[in-house]
């Protein structure tokens, strides 16, 4: 298993001055982290490199359809402006794995990032046993 987990935040909205402090503060706990702000940027990063997990700002018209880019290739954690009852079972119903709410802050995201992985190293180790 690779040292370096690969964290991709996809967030239209941020700014490259907030996006630094993440990634300087991520750095230290062994992360690596790259910003996108459209789907072209995003889509032709992924075709390179799969991520650990993506930190996804949610649109406010969020389908499961809308997912389907970001769920094929990692957990996805989703971004909230505000804690919203109706967006979160939304948002969970349409596939994401956790959420944070927005400031971002480097240790809710780290948190958030390593239990989406147990959670899947779970599920691979039973998928292996049934």
């Amino acid at each position: 298993m690779k040292d370096t987990k690969d964290i991709i935040i996809f967030d239209p909205h941020i700014d490259g001055k907030r996006l630094n402090s993440i990634t300087s503060a991520l750095k230290k706990k062994r992360y690596s982290v790259r910003g996108f702000r459209t789907v072209e940027e995003y889509s032709l990063h992924i075709e390179r490199s799969k991520p650990d997990a993506i930190l996804l700002r949610l649109p406010e018209g969020l389908s499961a359809k809308n997912l389907k880019l970001f769920t094929d290739h990692a957990p996805i954690i989703g971004v909230l402006d505000k804690y919203e009852d109706r967006l979160i079972k939304k948002a969970f119903k349409a596939g994401i794995d956790e959420f944070v709410m927005l400031p971002y802050n480097a240790a809710e995201i780290h948190l958030k990032v390593e239990c989406c992985l147990r959670k899947q190293l779970r599920n691979t180790e039973l998928e292996r046993e049934r």
